[in-house]
Order: structure tokens, then C-alpha cells, then sequence
């Protein structure tokens, strides 16, 4: 046992700051009435049994409740209470622990530092013999005649043989509650068994039904091989049915063999006369051919005019590729056209940059009226090189057919002229939608600027006053 050295209580009951020293031995304290003698009490139950329990003891006034108890090893235990806080702090060989949580018991700790704990007279009875409070009898005086005998007896050891007897009557009486369950399962399986009397007769039976049972199941594949093998036999009874229906319509096999022997000799002729008809067709051709050549032949002045017409064509296609290389470097001239208005930011200027697009759309008209005027010399040159295709046979005209090639070729140029046409036009579409954004762009700053100005009525360029007709000339002025 623990032998407590001083007692310091702080805002607990009617203490708000005190230390209480103790000496070995028995500590009586003496006092008046309502000077804090069981308040005392109270705070060395409230740190070594953590009793009472709640806050009802923290002075009035007051939110925060220690008691701090010094024990004669050194062992210093605090126990606080406040709103929020709920603790034991123990400093023991210089090193402090806290403890929280703890509920309605005390720590294990703090019970062995102070070695005071509460005697246990019975399982569910116990006693503070260190502790008396006011008008309290002395010990075991106020318990009842068991609980004196069980502590007398704890004092002597006698509470080991009653703990002994009540585990005895215990095992005893769980012993005998098993036993009766054990005699009641018994009885139980023994009226189940009644009902087993007749299994051997019932074993037989079944083994009886086993075997019927696997003979059906041998029947039953029997009769299905059985039901298959008709099957495939009905099947073969109508293929001969079939087959006898063939052999009565193959008896003209005789007449047709002799008939085949006949066919045979008209197809020998027929080869004949086949390679005949050929020759006479090739003479026929040689005769046309040299129809053709005399036609030809006649037809000399007709093709030396289309000559002629062809130098004329071939006069117009280099106009064609001299506008083409002026319609290349008015494409360039747009390309860089459109990266300055790319790059523009002064809205002042987009009337300008208009106007020339404007420019550069007619233009564009120009180049796509002469590219009309070119597919309809394409169309002549078409109808030229089918002219010269009818005379194959001559020299002059693979001379003619092999220009009418290279004619074709820079037709094909031509043809992506007409492509870089279009990419033109809608680059110049392009710019003119960007142009109207900025124009609309502009006629709303005009506006917003209007605004400002009717607002603030001051020049921003002088900074005097201006009125409502100066402004709408300065606006006027930004737009022209």
C-alpha cells in the first residue's frame, strides 16, 4: 500500500487553492461545519477511484478542476477536468504519461502507482478501507453479516474455499444439466430408430429397382438403334425406288450412241466450212483496207486545212499560257494580298483593302471568261484530233496527232489554272468576309466611342468641352 505525502486540490468545491500534508499513520481531519472536510474526501475518491462522476464538484464560477496528489516514492498523480478535458497525468521517475478515455474506470496504471485500491469483499461487492467519510461507522460495522464474514474470511484465506465450492456446485449442476440433455438425445434417437426396423427389406427393394432400372435403360438404347436402323432402311428402300425410275428412262441410251457417231461427222464439216468463212473474211478486209487508203489518199487537201487550223489552235494556246503565267503572278499578288490583311490590325484602311479586292475579283472574271474561251478551242481540238484520228495510216498525221498530245498536256495546265481560279475566288470571298467583320467591327467602336463621348462631352485630344454635334462629326470622321 501507497502512502500519500500531499494533497493539493484547486477549484474543487469550496477549495479554490489548497495543499493538505499528511503524516504516517492514521489522518483525521477536524473542522467546523461547511469548512471543506468531505470536499477533501470527495477529491482523494475523484483521483484514486474517479469518484463522483460528472462536473458538479468544480467550484462555482470556475471551468477548470485539479487535484494533485504526491505520493512518498516521488510519484506525482494529477487529475483535471474542464469542458472538453477529461485526464490523469502521472509523473513517475522524471517521465510523464497522459491518460484519456479512460470512462468510468481508472487506469491500471495510475492504480499501481498509488497502491490504494478498493477491496473486493465478494464478486459484486467491494469497499474503500482506507477511506471514511463524515458520520460514516467504522469498517465492515455498517455491512451486513455476509459481507463481514466474507472479508473476515478473505483475511484468512476462507474465500479460496468458497470460491472453490461455488465453481464445485457449479461444475456439479452444468454436469447434471448435460447429463439429462444427453439422456434426452439419447431417448430421441432411439424412437428414430423404430423407424429403421424394416431397412434390410428396404435395401433389398431398392437394389431390386436398381437393376430393373439399368435393364430399362439398355431396352431403351436398344429400341433407339432400332428406331435409326429403320430409318436409314426406309431411306435405301427409296433410293432403289429411284434408281429403278432411272434405269426404265435411260432405255434410249442404244439410239443415242448412234446418234452421237452422226454428230461427230457434222462437227468434222463444221470445222471445215468455220476455217473457210475465216479466209473469205480475211480477203474481204484487205479489200476494205485498200478502199480506205484510196479514200485517204483523195482526202489529202481536207487534212492539209486542218493543219492550218491546227497552227492557228496552237497560236491560241500560247495566248492561253501567257495569261495563265499573268493569272500565276496575280495569285501571288492575292497570296500576298491576304497576309497583309492577315496582318493588319488598323481598321482605317479595310475600305481601301476592299477596293482592291474588288480590283482583284474582276480580274478573276477576266481570267475565267478567257478559260470559257479556252475549253471551247478545247472542244475544236477534239473535234480536230478525231478528224486526224480517221487518217492513222499517213506520216503527217502522226505528226499532227503527236502535237494534238502535247496540246492536250498543257490543256491539262490549263485545267489547274482553272482550280488555282477557284482557290482565288474564295480566298477573295475570304477577304471580303473578313473586311464586312472588320467594317461591322468598326461601326460598333464608332458607336461604343459615340457613346463615351456623349458621356464624358470632352475632346480626348484637347480636353475641352464638346457637344452633341461635334461628336457625331468626330464618329463621322473615323468612318470616312
Amino acid at each position: 500500500m501507497g502512502l500519500i505525502k500531499s494533497l493539493k486540490l484547486k477549484n474543487f468545491q469550496s477549495h479554490k487553492e489548497s495543499q493538505i500534508d499528511f503524516d504516517e499513520g492514521l489522518t483525521v481531519i477536524l473542522g467546523q461545519t461547511d469548512q471543506g472536510k468531505s470536499a477533501i474526501i470527495r477529491a482523494l475518491k475523484w483521483v484514486l477511484y474517479n469518484e463522483p462522476r460528472g462536473t458538479d464538484f468544480i467550484t462555482a464560477g470556475s471551468k477548470f478542476c485539479q487535484v494533485t496528489l504526491e505520493m512518498e516514492d516521488g510519484s506525482i498523480i494529477m487529475r483535471e477536468r474542464d469542458g472538453q478535458r477529461n485526464r490523469y497525468i502521472l509523473v513517475q521517475n522524471g517521465q510523464e504519461q497522459v491518460f484519456e478515455g479512460f470512462g468510468n474506470s481508472v487506469p491500471l496504471e495510475i492504480t499501481s502507482a498509488h497502491g490504494i485500491p478498493k477491496i473486493n469483499i465478494d464478486r459484486d461487492a467491494t469497499s474503500a478501507a482506507n477511506l471514511a467519510e463524515q458520520l460514516e461507522a467504522p469498517f465492515l460495522i455498517s455491512e451486513s453479516g455476509s459481507n463481514r464474514a466474507k472479508a473476515l474470511g478473505r483475511l484468512v484465506g476462507i474465500h479460496i474455499i468458497d470460491a472453490a465450492q461455488r465453481t464445485t456446485l457449479k461444475d456439479i449442476f452444468d454436469a447434471e444439466q448435460r447429463r439429462k440433455v444427453l439422456y434426452k438425445n439419447i431417448e430421441n434417437l432411439n424412437n428414430e430408430l423404430l423407424s429403421y426396423q424394416d431397412i434390410d427389406t428396404i435395401a433389398e427393394k431398392i437394389s431390386n429397382l436398381n437393376d430393373a432400372l439399368k435393364k430399362l435403360k439398355q431396352n431403351k438404347i436398344s429400341l433407339a438403334k432400332l428406331i435409326q436402323m429403320r430409318q436409314e432402311l426406309e431411306s435405301v428402300d427409296c433410293e432403289i425406288e429411284k434408281n429403278k425410275s432411272i434405269l426404265l428412262k435411260l432405255d434410249f441410251i442404244d439410239r443415242m450412241e448412234t446418234n452421237v457417231t452422226l454428230i461427230d461427222a457434222l462437227y468434222v464439216k463444221h470445222q471445215y466450212l468455220f476455217g473457210l468463212t475465216r479466209k473469205l473474211k480475211q480477203v474481204i478486209d484487205s479489200e476494205k483496207i485498200e478502199q480506205d487508203i484510196i479514200s485517204v489518199t483523195q482526202s489529202l487537201a481536207l487534212i492539209e486545212n486542218s493543219y492550218f487550223t491546227i497552227l492557228e489552235l496552237n497560236k491560241t494556246l500560247s495566248q492561253l499560257i501567257s495569261f495563265n503565267n499573268n493569272f500565276k503572278d496575280n495569285d501571288k499578288s492575292l497570296k500576298h494580298v491576304n497576309i497583309i490583311l492577315g496582318k493588319t490590325q488598323d481598321v482605317f484602311n479595310a475600305e481601301k483593302k476592299l477596293l482592291e479586292s474588288q480590283k482583284l475579283m474582276e480580274i478573276a472574271k477576266k481570267y475565267l471568261l478567257i478559260y470559257n474561251q479556252w475549253e471551247l478551242v478545247n472542244q475544236q481540238l477534239d473535234f480536230q484530233k478525231k478528224v486526224v484520228g480517221k487518217y492513222g495510216q499517213l506520216e503527217k498525221t502522226e505528226q499532227y496527232l503527236n502535237s494534238l498530245t502535247q496540246k492536250l498536256s498543257e490543256l491539262f495546265l490549263l485545267q489547274d489554272t482553272k482550280k488555282s481560279m477557284i482557290n482565288l475566288e474564295l480566298s477573295i470571298k475570304k477577304g471580303n468576309d473578313y473586311l464586312q467583320k472588320v467594317l461591322n467591327s468598326l461601326n460598333k467602336m464608332a458607336k461604343e466611342y459615340s457613346k463615351i463621348l456623349e458621356k464624358f462631352a470632352i475632346c480626348p485630344t484637347c480636353l475641352k468641352p464638346i457637344d452633341e454635334k461635334t461628336t457625331q462629326k468626330i464618329v463621322l470622321d473615323i468612318l470616312n
